[in-house]
């Protein structure tokens, strides 16, 4: 998937902590732990962190785990 077909599909290029929380349903705390952990890459603007579309889809694409 290029650039413009996930912005097409998303409709945005990048939230805040509070808008990435309700987008991927989890909470602001976790993404924060994510985020300093370097698992989840953001933007620093001034003192808001802006985590891009492309790197939301990333985490919730990533390896997932199947409960036996």
């Amino acid at each position: 998937m290029n650039d413009t077909e996930h912005r097409d599909r998303l409709g945005r290029l990048a939230y805040s902590v509070d808008e990435a929380a309700a987008v991927v349903g989890l909470s602001k705390t976790t993404l924060y732990n994510l985020m300093g952990a370097n698992q989840l890459a953001f933007c620093k603007v001034g003192k808001r962190r802006i985590i891009r579309s492309v790197d939301l889809e990333a985490l919730i694409s990533g390896p997932s785990s199947v409960a036996a």
